[in-house]
């Protein structure tokens, strides 16, 4: 697994992930869909018959399936903060141990998981802009979630791009929160 820049262009490899970890909170039937995305990706890049255009768009989306399983990755490390947390609190409630609630606190590791979601999370959207407008509007060329919708709506509308465009709209706190927008 290896990440990609802008253009979808890989990069010498930056980390690599074992493909075998747990999601623990999804349903079953979303970590089998995950996993069958990935075995697509895997075959489509070793076939040697694969086109060089179509070699980078599987790489764009191996890059998107590969921030998507970030993002579940921390999901998963706050959602076990957030069980040991609970588990500490009971037992002390059991204990009769009160002067623990004097004060509250996040352990560090539970605002740093925060954070590396949070900009995981933006990292997988700007993928997945990137292989939308790559697949739906070839010449047009945008690497941010927050101007898709704008790009797309420019475009000569077709069924793809009004459910896209639907979506985004049904979404609009996407682009309320700060988080996505980049001050540069």
């Amino acid at each position: 697994m290896a990440t990609v820049n802008e253009n979808g262009e890989k990069y010498s490899f930056v980390a690599i992930a074992d493909d075998s970890f747990g999601y623990g909170m999804l349903h079953e039937t979303t970590v089998l869909k995950i996993d069958e995305i990935g075995k697509f990706i895997e075959t489509a890049l070793k076939d040697t018959r694969t086109s060089a255009e179509t070699r980078k768009e599987v790489i764009l989306m191996e890059s998107c399936l590969f921030k998507l399983q970030a993002v579940l990755y921390h999901l998963h490390n706050i959602k076990k903060f957030k069980e040991n947390l609970l588990i500490g609190i009971k037992r002390d409630l059991e204990n009769k141990n009160v002067s623990v609630f004097t004060s509250g606190y996040l352990p560090r590791e539970l605002v740093f998981e925060f954070e590396a979601l949070l900009l995981q999370a933006r990292a997988c959207l700007d993928a997945l802009t990137v292989l939308v407008i790559k697949r739906l509007q070839p010449g047009q060329q945008t690497n941010y979630f927050t101007k898709l919708k704008k790009v797309l709506e420019s475009s000569k509308m077709n069924e793809h791009i009004e459910k896209i465009i639907g979506l985004l709209n049904e979404s609009n706190w996407l682009f309320e929160s700060g988080v996505l927008y980049m001050t540069t």
